[in-house]
């Protein structure tokens, strides 16, 4: 099973003496356009492997990080794979170089290899577990493997032991995982090595301009968010199959002033739309604005900030069309029920509100059409309805952070009571 037409689905690839059988998958008929490549005669020109040979193995796995998966062939000291081209076509050999020797001749043993992407480059990384350690090594765009990363082995390699490589923590970064069925591994049964101290390589972390400005980012991955509003009793109305990587907070300094400005996001709703392969964001983004400063006025100084003036933390959520379909007649009210009045009323105040509710999304035919189609559209046509309105902002709430001073249930209903609230609505044509 391997994808060769990109679509993200598995299609059907035998192997012949000398040629490729493929069949492409489509999701209500099955397999198929059932066609044959030929094989070349020559492995320099294309994949001519043989599958039962004990010294060596064949993968499925992208090796060059253009999200096709291709044919892989490893040897003791050699690695080499042939790029998926599409539609059951491959490319020429493509040997690596700085190709490892994993094992003494006498000790290797193709099934200790494991393919995965450690570090999130898009690339598949090979990790081959030894007697005594395991040893990485980075893939550098199908083109080369760096100096090997090695670590000891938490356990044995052999049956009992089953070892994967798996993104376990759900943090979008993979660790090595060893299960175990003896008895003496009961009270511990599962263990594991986080790869990349659950931190995703390769972002940016921070950056300064040399004039006192520094300017720090953290991240988290979507999967935090995620299950702290299941535990809080607010599950997602749409999900993300895979964790997304989200600044959580930024941090912007003037070292010279002593200025301090910090920003703290939290992200709800995440969407991948399955039908387009594309990611639509967050339906709902909380962020917290918090400024402080190192020195106040003095005398005649240039900071001519006072004390008395200093705020408490700003609160803005905005909420905004991530194009799901989820009901024909909630176009535009899908999170209606985590606007502020009604959490009010989760919370026990009873305060009455005076907002004017907008009319929800109106769908219209455009010039020259019959309104009377409006009645037959089909589903597909409503999805691509609600997907005309993804990125459109539907209602920004500003609130206050409350000083603790204030008693429990005062400071909780004046955090919820917003300064501001702006809602929109459209015409779908």
């Amino acid at each position: 099973m391997i994808d060769l037409t990109g679509d993200g689905k598995a299609d059907l690839l035998i192997t012949e003496d000398n040629a490729f059988f493929a069949m492409n998958q489509q999701v209500e008929k099955g397999f198929v356009d059932s066609y044959k490549t030929e094989k070349a005669f020559e492995e320099e020109a294309g994949p001519h492997v043989i599958f039962s040979n004990p010294d060596q193995s064949i993968f499925l796995a992208d090796m060059n990080g253009d999200g096709m998966t291709d044919i892989v062939r490893m040897r003791n000291g050699e690695v080499c794979y042939w790029p998926n081209m599409g539609y059951g076509k491959f490319g020429g050999k493509i040997g690596m170089d700085n190709a490892p020797i994993f094992d003494h001749p006498d000790s290797f043993n193709p099934s200790y290899i494991r393919l995965a992407d450690i570090d999130g480059s898009g690339t598949t990384d090979i990790i081959y577990l030894g007697k005594n350690k395991f040893s990485c090594w980075k893939n550098l765009s199908g083109n080369l493997l760096v100096k090997p990363i090695r670590n000891r082995i938490i356990s044995g390699n052999t049956f009992p032991f089953k070892i994967t490589v798996t993104d376990l923590l759900g943090n979008g970064v993979a660790c090595i995982v060893w299960s175990s069925l003896l008895s003496k591994d009961a009270s511990s049964p599962i263990k594991y090595i986080d790869l990349m101290n659950s931190k995703k390589p390769h972002i940016m972390v921070s950056y300064k301009n040399n004039l006192g400005k520094e300017v720090t980012f953290e991240y988290t991955p979507s999967t935090k968010f995620y299950i702290e509003d299941k535990l809080a009793g607010k599950p997602w109305v749409t999900k993300l199959h895979f964790p997304v990587h989200c600044i959580s907070k930024t941090i912007t300094e003037d070292k010279i002033s002593g200025y301090r400005f910090v920003n703290e996001y939290k992200y709800h709703h995440g969407y991948y739309d399955h039908a387009e392969r594309e990611f639509r964001g967050f339906g709902m983004v909380e962020q917290v604005d918090t400024e402080t400063f190192e020195h106040w006025e003095k005398g005649n100084a240039s900071n001519i900030v006072e004390n008395s003036l200093d705020q408490e933390p700003v609160v803005s959520k905005t909420w905004s069309h991530i194009g799901a379909f989820l009901q024909k007649d909630k176009i535009l009210s899908q999170f209606a029920n985590e606007y502020w009045f009604e959490e009010m009323n989760k919370q026990g105040f009873s305060v009455p509100h005076h907002e004017l509710s907008l009319p929800d999304a109106i769908l219209i035919a455009a010039p020259g059409i019959d309104s009377a189609i409006l009645n037959t559209l089909s589903t597909q046509e409503w999805r691509e309805a609600f997907r005309a309105c993804k990125g459109m902002v539907l209602r920004t709430e500003v609130l206050q952070k409350m000083p603790l001073k204030m008693g429990i249930l005062m400071k909780r209903k004046k955090e919820l009571t917003p300064f501001s609230v702006a809602t929109h609505n459209c015409i779908i044509n």
